[in-house]
């Protein structure tokens, strides 16, 4: 009689088993050999300036064994036990000590570490220090832990008010978490070196006014609160500062103001000309939106870069008075795709109900470079109904506007030294354009703090032979 198909399968299986010796999983062999040795995918793990009672991010590293076979880990533990600043996560796993830990031959473990640093009552950066200690087979190895800690002033718990006539110093870093004003008739200076760490969604609201007094060994910097790798040049961390209607008198000096979404923004309507805001050797950079926006504002911007604004470097509606001289705009990152032009002026706006803000603007630019990646990089509109006046020379400007030949240089490529590393000097060859072709200002030195000569360079920076 033929066999069924059932027991066929039945005596088949009970041959291979046989074969095999044994149908059960065997259990992978631990070796105790001593010259076994873990192999990890980092020595150090590195945080680089940590805010006290903040808290890190997460970094992670792994931890391989390279023999065949399985080894006992029979400890893993952080060096300073339960007094150390960092915590970690053992394959999901958490705690300052973990015993008895089976990892197979050719296998990883995945380890998590952050970092919680305590006041220390230090203006300078100081290091904390830990390791997580390995024990497998009588070898003891480890990977250190090394944090840059950072005591701050911190702004936190909804918006926050300066204290009126207050100066900030560069002892210790301002933190905010928020957002900050500055309130009606009261005055925030700023010393040289300073630097100000705005937290996610956070914002400056100036209803007083400021005085930024950077210098060029020692600019005020505000930036977000993120400096870890990856985040250097990131826009978009913080909202950026807005100046109110009561703000007045206002000057940014040696400043640089980075990864936010606007740099500054501009809604001061007067009945004067006065500058709502004086900017010179300044630096603002990676927006997600703009470097300047400005609503029937007055500006006087002397000696500054704006660079990497995903939107437009400046955006200047709605009426106003503006006086560009020796910046440069620049929009040439790869890594933003626009459709439009990257400096924008009209003497009104249309607002979200349709109804339409307007009112007269003059706009005086020379020894300006305005330059981006599109045929177009300018864009200016008007209603008749009030005044629009621009006057531009000796200025270097990709556009196809006419009227601006023959006072301007048109689509030269200004050659900048290195604009994928954020290098918008003139190139090293002298071989530039925009060498010797503004006029003479009285602005005598350039953002880097070299001297002009009599022939002064367009663009913020001084060729420099």
């Amino acid at each position: 009689m033929k066999p069924t198909k059932p027991f066929f399968y039945l005596i088949t299986f009970i041959s291979i088993c046989f074969y095999f010796s044994s149908c059960e999983l065997q259990e992978e062999v631990v070796t105790d050999d001593p010259s076994v040795e873990l192999a990890f995918s980092t020595d150090t793990v590195f945080f680089d300036t940590v805010f006290t009672t903040l808290g890190s991010i997460t970094k992670r590293f792994k931890v391989y064994n390279p023999s065949e076979n399985a080894v006992n880990l029979s400890s893993i533990k952080l060096g300073s036990g339960s007094e150390s600043a960092y915590s970690v996560v053992i394959n999901g796993f958490q705690g300052n000590q973990l015993n008895n830990i089976q990892l197979l031959g050719k296998d990883s473990l995945l380890i998590l570490v952050e970092v919680l640093i305590d006041p220390q009552e230090e203006d300078l950066p100081f290091i904390v220090q830990d390791s997580l200690v390995f024990e497998t087979n009588g070898n003891v190895q480890d990977v250190k832990l090394v944090s840059w800690g950072q005591d701050a002033v911190f702004f936190r718990g909804g918006l926050q008010a300066v204290d009126c006539n207050a100066t900030w110093t560069k002892d210790k870093p301002y933190v905010v978490f928020d957002s900050l004003l500055i309130r009606e008739n009261c005055r925030l200076t700023i010393n040289p070196g300073t630097r100000i760490h705005f937290g996610t969604n956070a914002s400056l609201f100036v209803g007083g006014n400021m005085e930024v007094n950077g210098t060029v060994e020692e600019p005020v910097v505000f930036t977000s609160v993120r400096s870890d790798e990856g985040y250097e040049d990131v826009p978009g961390q913080w909202q950026g500062i807005t100046f109110l209607a009561t703000s007045q008198n206002n000057v940014f000096n040696w400043s640089i103001i980075r990864n936010g979404n606007v740099g500054i923004y501009l809604g001061i309507p007067d009945d004067n000309a006065d500058p709502d805001i004086v900017i010179s050797n300044s630096i603002i950079e990676n927006m997600a939106a703009y470097g300047i926006l400005s609503f029937t504002s007055d500006l006087v911007m002397t000696n500054s870069l704006i660079h990497s604004c995903i939107l437009s470097t400046i955006n200047l509606s709605a009426g106003g008075n503006y006086e560009l001289y020796h910046n440069t705009f620049a929009a040439v990152s790869p890594e933003f795709f626009r459709d439009n032009p990257s400096f924008l002026v009209k003497n009104y706006e249309v607002l979200s109900d349709e109804s339409i803000i307007a009112d007269d603007l003059s706009l005086t630019m020379a020894n300006n470079i305005i330059w981006g990646k599109l045929e177009e990089e300018l864009f200016f509109d008007f209603i008749s109904e009030r005044k629009f006046e621009i006057s531009a020379s000796n200025n270097l400007l990709k556009t196809q506007i006419a009227e601006f030949d023959p006072n301007n240089i048109l689509n030269e490529d200004p050659q900048f030294l290195n604009p994928q590393e954020n290098l918008f000097m003139l190139d090293t060859l002298g071989e530039s354009p925009a060498i010797d072709q503004g006029i003479e200002l009285g602005i005598e030195t350039d953002l880097a703090g070299n001297d002009r000569d009599d022939q002064p360079d367009i663009g913020a920076y001084e060729f420099i032979k």
